[in-house]
C-alpha cells in the first residue's frame, strides 16, 4: 500500500512548483481533479469550499454521534469543532476547525506520537504543500483495516482538519476520489469571492 503512496506522492511532486519562501517549505502541488467524480463545491464555515467524492452523503445521524462522542472527549489533543460530515459504508469524510493558535508549530513529533498511540499504527508519513493557494500539513497512516489522511490547512488565519478514513479493501479504487476531493478546497477571500 505504501508502494502506491510513494508513487502519487512522486506524481504530485513531479506536478509542482516552488513557491515563495514565504510559504515555508509548502511546495505547491498540482491535483489531478476529476469533475465527473465530485459534488459540486460546497461552502464551509464561511472560509473555504471543497467538492466531495460522489460516492458519500451528508450523514445527520454520524455527525451527531461524533459530535457527541467529541463534546465528551477530555483527551483531544486540539480543541476541535465539527463543521461537517459525509459517509458512505466504507468511507468516512469529517471537518472541522481547530481552535488552537499556530496549529502548524504544534504539528511536532510529540503530535505524531499522539497520533500513533491513539490509532495504533506504527508508523506516519506527513507531508507539507500547498493546494490552490491553502497551505496544508498531511499526515497518512494505515492499518489491517482502514487507510487514514488527515489534512490540517491554514485558511483565513483559522485551521481546519479534513480527515478521510476509507476501509482498506477499497483504498485503491478511491484514490481518484479522494485526490480530486483534496484537489478542489479553495478559500473563499473575504468579501466572498473565491481565489
Amino acid at each position: 500500500m505504501y508502494k502506491i503512496l510513494i508513487i502519487i506522492v512522486t506524481l504530485f511532486c513531479s506536478c509542482s512548483d516552488k513557491i515563495s519562501s514565504d510559504q515555508q517549505d509548502f511546495e505547491k502541488i498540482i491535483f489531478n481533479v476529476n469533475a465527473n467524480l465530485i459534488s459540486d463545491p460546497i461552502a464551509l464555515d464561511d472560509s473555504f469550499t471543497m467538492s466531495f467524492p460522489n460516492i458519500v452523503f451528508k450523514n445527520n445521524d454520524a455527525f451527531n454521534t461524533l459530535n457527541n462522542h467529541l463534546k465528551n472527549d477530555n483527551n483531544s489533543y486540539f480543541p476541535f469543532r465539527l463543521i461537517d460530515l459525509f459517509s458512505n459504508d466504507n468511507i468516512l469524510i469529517y471537518i472541522g476547525q481547530i481552535e488552537q493558535a499556530n496549529l502548524f508549530s504544534k504539528l511536532n513529533s510529540n503530535y505524531i506520537e499522539a497520533l500513533k498511540e491513539t490509532y495504533n499504527v506504527e508508523s506516519i508519513n506527513m507531508g507539507k504543500f500547498n493546494i490552490n493557494g491553502v497551505n496544508v500539513v498531511q499526515y497518512m497512516f494505515n492499518d489491517e483495516k482502514s487507510f487514514t489522511i488527515k489534512l490540517y490547512m491554514n485558511i483565513l488565519d483559522k485551521f481546519y482538519e479534513i480527515t478521510y478514513i476509507l476501509n482498506a479493501s477499497i483504498y485503491e479504487d478511491s484514490l481518484k476520489y479522494i485526490e480530486s476531493s483534496i484537489g478542489s478546497v479553495k478559500s473563499i477571500q473575504k468579501g466572498g469571492r473565491n481565489k
